[in-house]
């Protein structure tokens, strides 16, 4: 995400239009035909291959995923510096860092350095 930070703000943006909006119907398309499909096989693949722990909903894992994966992106500019939250390669790369530790520890069963 480093190298295209704004991608998650442009997408937000671009679902905020009107439902008819072309913009908005291209996100729409890109996340039905591509992006929510994969992130499902994802999910449901590591549930069967017991690498999500039992107690753990595949598509709420998924979300806690998105969510970990854009939300610094989509937050107002002054919210984000409110948090102490920089955009610089280095922080991003921590930030990475740590999601992945929450992911491991939260609802991954397998630890090592094959989830890192």
């Amino acid at each position: 995400m480093s190298s295209g930070p704004n991608l998650p703000s442009l997408i937000f943006r671009s679902m905020m239009l009107d439902g008819q909006d072309q913009q908005r119907l291209a996100v729409e398309k890109l996340f039905h035909d591509i992006i929510l499909p994969v992130q499902q096989m994802l999910f449901t693949r590591l549930q069967e291959k017991g690498v999500l722990r039992e107690n753990i909903d595949p598509e709420l894992a998924r979300l806690s995923f998105f969510s970990l994966m854009v939300l610094p992106f989509i937050m107002p500019k002054g919210m984000a510096e409110l948090q102490g939250i920089s955009f610089s390669e280095e922080y991003l790369l921590k930030l990475a860092q740590h999601n992945a530790s929450l992911l491991q520890t939260g609802i991954f069963n397998v630890q090592g350095e094959h989830t890192r």
